[in-house]
């Protein structure tokens, strides 16, 4: 066996006492095993750096200053779960700096015996001030990616890349894989310099490791990132390789770093793994000496120090490795904006948690402009308010629809702007009613028309589309492309549900999948949201042979018949039914064939007493004209709604209504009430029952002089007619003009379902077709010579 396999050998060995005890780990070691299972050159690459070692009589720099590097942080985060602070980054690079230019504050604890080799390293990391494009940047990319920040290896390197020869790229996240391994949490992990690919050249590490404890999410000294990056400039643990009978290949290979045969994490200041650590030439010590649990490279927490050896170790790769040379060039310095740091006002820039919201959700809006902004200027399309001069303003969205939002920001002597154009997608709130039934056909593939949303890296290989060739039922379905991928994840993300009027409820889907081969492990996961996507919660999984319904086949998936698919469901918990669930369908990619989905149901049983919906309880509503909204009930004769001024329902003022019951579905006319001729700044109280139930909830809400609400704020204009009205779906518009004309037909939530050209002659008919429609009441919309008119119609089909 040759030198290089005993020493890739020992390093796995010496894991195994490391998991036994479910310690906190770097995932360095782990990771390299990986690179060398995929391609065995690894293996030698990396014997070929560790050679670089240096002795520390080598290590004067003729260099007039330290080694400065640019840093970028890609921040992937999971809807603001894991979207660190600005400052937390700072902490970061601040703590970095101390410990490579030992300004560190426990630098005095250094044993006596070890103080003669402890250096400052002459290495400095500075944020990065221009992109790789040339623009003002603060060194940071984030990204809401929930698919790439947990349980993640090289996943969010595919999604964030700067290159490597400018940038020393470090991606925080919010989990890290253990690597199929038992036990032990992994807190980071680093690819050595000059093995494998520069592309994913740089660290990994989780974001409660990031910067001093205390800031932000650190539950750390901010050390992980010092050893980290120890790695990606050739440093190897100093348990790496074991004792042995040469401080040249044994321990991490440096000679004033004691040789280690283990790792350890009490800070046992008597601990002594090897007593070989004066044997062979180069050794600085005469005799057998104790552990140097306080080196970087350690696992103890007490870590403050780096050698003379591993200084030299570092600027041997930063001097030999080309990547690495130009990493700090003096010309890449400026390139990169760091030479001569100089933070002046330069971009504006601001992001949410979220970009697609439900009507009424509250939205934080959070500057991320650089440098130091001091006056901000916000314009909001279709939102309360739609103005602020606050810094991380919030507001809320009443309408669904798609609108921009603009940032400028000034500090007194220069303003920048940023406008983001159809930056929110803003969701019907309550989201649709339940019995729901989804085959997506759909009229247009564009899925965001739709209310669905896709996520995946776009410049990826594999991901869901709107598909017209397979289908369970009718002609249509989606398909995740993923045939031949063998590592990647995307979801397919629903619209918001109304399902507060079920007491219990299932969902139910179909998939078609085959494996290409035995081992191939494609994982499907089902998450569900009960506050529009703001968190979610594992549901359902199924992967490999167990979500296959068609035999092994690498040939791609056609001309499917009932029985290639799969049938799936489960079970929705009572907190998961709100007025605004959603689902995300999520595929990890394996190796195996493309994979269809379609048929998803949501059924239940509905609740006997109805729901209110609209006004929003506590809110205002428009005294000119509000409607009434509640859930439906199973079968019942009627409903009885009551509105008063008093929560009694025993005064003057009441009114009250009977709707004859149609049926399940909340969307019908027999679940809406119409008031008008409200008096502005009265509080009114109301509540509905069925013919056999108890009364619902009592809401109440004021009436303002505002327009009303959603095609309520429609204005009438008679100057169309519609026939027949109500009508089972062929709708006549009927105009008084001659001319041109755009019509709109818009449903109850102010959503524009028909949009059509016609050229209408006065008193002769134009047939618009809503047969499709669900029954209710809609609105249509003519603008003819500039004059636009509206009229109600009533679709109810027999």
């Amino acid at each position: 066996m040759n030198k290089s396999r005993i020493i890739i050998a020992t390093i796995f060995i010496g894991w195994l006492p490391f998991f036994s005890f479910a310690q906190n780990i770097c995932g360095t070691d782990i990771y390299l095993q990986k690179q060398i299972e995929e391609n065995p050159l690894i293996e030698q690459q990396v014997e070929a750096v560790w050679e670089m070692d240096g002795l520390p009589e080598s290590s004067a720099s003729l260099r007039n200053g330290p080694y400065v590097i640019p840093v970028v942080f890609h921040v992937v985060h999971d809807n603001g779960i894991g979207n660190i602070s600005y400052e937390q980054l700072e902490s970061a690079i601040e703590v970095l700096n101390e410990d490579y230019r030992r300004t560190n504050v426990d630098s005095s604890a250094t044993r006596a015996i070890f103080k003669p080799y402890a250096v400052d390293s002459e290495i400095e990391f500075r944020m990065a001030r221009i992109d790789p494009d040339g623009n003002c940047t603060n060194g940071v990319v984030r990204l809401n990616e929930p698919n790439y920040t947990y349980d993640v290896w090289n996943d969010p390197k595919s999604i964030s890349y700067w290159p490597s020869d400018q940038y020393l790229n470090i991606w925080v996240v919010n989990s890290i894989s253990s690597g199929g391994s038992s036990g032990g949490t992994v807190l980071g992990f680093a690819q050595f310099p000059g093995t494998g690919s520069w592309s994913t050249y740089g660290i990994v590490v989780r974001h409660d490791r990031i910067g001093k404890s205390g800031i932000g999410t650190s539950v750390s000294d901010g050390r992980t990132l010092t050893h980290e990056v120890g790695h990606c400039l050739n440093l190897m643990h100093t348990h790496q390789s074991g004792c042995g009978n040469s401080c040249h290949n044994s321990g991490d290979r440096v000679c004033d770093t004691p040789q280690s045969d283990h790792p350890t994490y009490a800070c046992d200041i008597t601990k002594n793994t090897c007593n070989t650590d004066s044997i062979g030439s180069g050794s600085v010590y005469a005799n057998d000496v104790v552990d140097q649990i306080e080196n970087y490279m350690s696992y103890d927490e007490c870590q403050n120090m780096f050698t003379l050896g591993q200084k030299s170790r570092m600027h041997n790769v930063l001097e030999n490795i080309s990547q690495l040379q130009n990493l700090v060039s003096t010309s890449n310095l400026m390139a990169t904006g760091v030479y001569d740091q100089q933070d002046n006002l330069c971009r504006a820039d601001f992001e949410t948690q979220s970009q697609i919201v439900c009507v009424g959700q509250p939205v934080d809006f959070t500057d991320r402009s650089f440098f130091y902004p001091t006056e901000f200027e916000w314009e909001f399309e279709g939102a309360y308010p739609n103005t602020s001069t606050e810094q991380n303003p919030t507001v809320v969205y009443t309408q669904p629809g798609t609108y921009s939002v603009q940032l400028s920001v000034g500090d007194g002597t220069n303003i920048v702007t940023d406008t983001k154009t159809a930056y929110i997608k803003v969701l019907p709130y309550p989201g649709s009613s339940s019995p729901l039934q989804e085959s997506f056909e759909f009229t247009t593939s564009d899925l965001e028309l739709n209310n669905w949303f896709v996520d995946h890296s776009d410049d990826s290989n594999y991901g869901w589309e709107h598909n017209t060739d397979e289908a369970f039922s009718g002609s249509a379905s989606m398909k995740m492309n993923q045939l031949g991928e063998t590592e990647g994840v995307a979801s397919l993300i629903s619209p918001a549900y109304g399902l507060s009027n079920l007491v219990n409820a299932t969902v139910s889907f179909k998939t078609a999948y085959a494996q290409q081969t035995t081992t191939d492990n494609d994982i499907f996961r089902v998450y569900v949201s009960q506050n529009c996507g703001e968190t979610w919660a594992l549901r359902y999984v199924r992967g490999g042979n167990s979500l296959a319904s068609i035999d092994q086949t690498s040939v791609e998936l056609s001309n499917l018949s009932p029985s290639d698919w799969l049938d799936h469901s489960f079970n929705l918990e009572a907190h998961f039914l709100t007025e605004e669930t959603r689902i995300r369908f999520q595929v990890t990619t394996a190796g195996g064939n493309d994979i269809f989905l379609d048929d998803i149901n949501i059924t239940g049983t509905l609740d006997s007493i109805p729901m209110l919906v609209y006004p929003i309880n506590s809110t205002t509503s428009s005294a000119e004209k509000t409607l009434l909204n509640w859930k439906a009930t199973p079968s019942t004769t009627y409903y009885e709604v009551q509105v008063d001024t008093d929560p009694s329902f025993n005064t003057s003022n009441l009114i009250s209504a009977q709707k004859s019951y149609l049926g399940i579905s909340s969307d019908d006319i027999d679940t809406q009430h119409e008031l008008t001729g409200l008096t502005v700044g009265q509080t009114y109280y109301w509540r509905v029952r069925t013919a056999t139930s108890d009364w619902s909830e009592t809401w109440m809400f004021t009436a303002d002089d505002s327009e009303p609400v959603g095609v309520e704020s429609l204005k009438d204009v008679t100057s169309i007619s519609l026939y027949p009205n109500p009508s089972t779906g062929l709708v006549n518009v009927v105009s008084n003009q001659n001319g041109e004309a755009n019509i709109r037909v818009y449903n109850t939530l102010g959503q524009v379902v028909v949009d059509q050209q016609n050229y209408i002659q006065s008193g002769v008919p134009t047939s618009i077709d809503l047969s499709q429609m669900a029954n209710g009441w809609y609105i249509i919309e003519t603008n003819q010579n500039q004059m636009i008119n509206r009229e109600k119609v009533i679709i109810q089909h027999r």
